[in-house]
């Protein structure tokens, strides 16, 4: 139960996170793990729902090709200057509505998305296969 604020996700809104998440205009999306390569799901959620994720994880760019770094506000506990920045812009996204819609208006993935994904699986499908075929031939 640490760090466990309240039922409502559960209660109000019937374990639908992107439902919940559309009453506020940020969500905070730290990684459980720091490792290179290593993203969860928080950022996509945030996005989904209309948040802003104002992320801490591996890097800055925590999904190349795929995400639009642009769209993410980034936390660095040990980056004082940056995080300085980070709050001077979630204030303005907060008290100037024109600046937060033109700021979540920013297209959420880059133009090479669907090929790096695309990429991805193919990667995935082949070590899938190398596997397969070298369990059979033992």
């Amino acid at each position: 139960m640490l760090l466990h604020n309240d039922n409502s996700l559960k209660t109000e809104y019937n374990d639908n996170k992107q439902l919940y998440l559309q009453q506020y205009k940020f969500n905070i999306c730290p990684e459980n793990s720091i490792g290179e390569g290593y993203v969860t799901e928080k950022i996509f959620h945030s996005l989904l729902s209309g948040c802003i994720p104002i992320y801490n994880g591996w890097s800055k760019n925590p999904e190349p090709g795929i995400v639009n770094p642009d769209i993410i506000l980034w936390y660095d506990e040990f980056d004082e200057q940056n995080n300085e920045y980070t709050l001077m812009k979630i204030r303005k996204l907060q008290e100037n509505d024109k600046f937060y819609r033109s700021f979540i208006g920013q297209p959420f993935f880059c133009a090479t998305a669907v090929d790096e994904i695309y990429d991805m699986q193919n990667r995935v499908n082949e070590k899938i296969c190398d596997v397969i075929n070298s369990k059979l031939n033992t």
